[in-house]
């Protein structure tokens, strides 16, 4: 990890500023805090992304998982109507008098699932995500991790720093990377052919 650090707080020889100083700075903040808060951010990011184990999605993936969020949804107010149905026409064909009370809040509950599921398939990845993958090469939960703290570097300091994103891959995972990963997932061209394809 020293090598991080280092590459975190090397300045220019000529200027005295840090040759990747930190984007974001309080009025009154020195900035050595800002550079140390930037890192603070960078390392928690890392701990983060590795300790769920993010991982890249392909599209097939993302509009599989989108298809069974609208087809449970659709089957749960299918379910939800026939109950309502059923209760208005009285063949529930239970005999216990509290049956109308409990299908109605179940009806209720019904609906709420499947506005629930709606919301989730709303919430999946977007092809213009920098998680978003044409084909897995290697492993997903690598590269999902390396893009994640490529993504943060460049948040922090305007640069991805692809080496440092790998080291701290490499250290996070217990594996080995290589700067190209997130250098291939986040270069320029590949993300404005993929926000062209929304």
């Amino acid at each position: 990890m020293q090598p991080v650090f280092n590459e975190f707080l090397r300045r220019d020889r000529e200027t005295g500023d840090f040759l990747y100083p930190a984007k974001f700075r309080n009025g009154n903040q020195s900035s050595e805090d800002a550079q140390v808060a930037a890192i603070r951010e960078v390392l928690q990011l890392t701990i983060s992304a590795a300790s769920d184990r993010i991982s890249v999605s392909k599209t097939e993936q993302i509009d599989e998982a989108g298809q069974r969020c609208s087809d449970h949804a659709a089957q749960l107010r299918i379910i939800a109507h026939d109950m309502a149905v059923e209760a208005e026409l009285g063949m529930l064909e239970l005999d216990d008098p509290a049956t109308p009370a409990l299908s109605s809040r179940d009806l209720l509950a019904l609906l709420r699932v499947a506005k629930w599921l709606e919301h989730l398939k709303s919430g999946l990845r977007r092809p213009d995500d920098p998680l978003m993958v044409d084909r897995h090469r290697g492993d997903p939960i690598v590269r999902g991790v390396q893009i994640m703290i490529g993504v943060k570097l460049a948040e922090q300091f305007g640069e991805r720093l692809d080496g440092t994103a790998a080291t701290l891959t490499s250290v996070a995972l217990d594996v080995e990377t290589t700067p190209r990963t997130s250098r291939s997932a986040l270069t320029e061209p590949k993300l404005q052919k993929r926000r062209s394809a929304r």
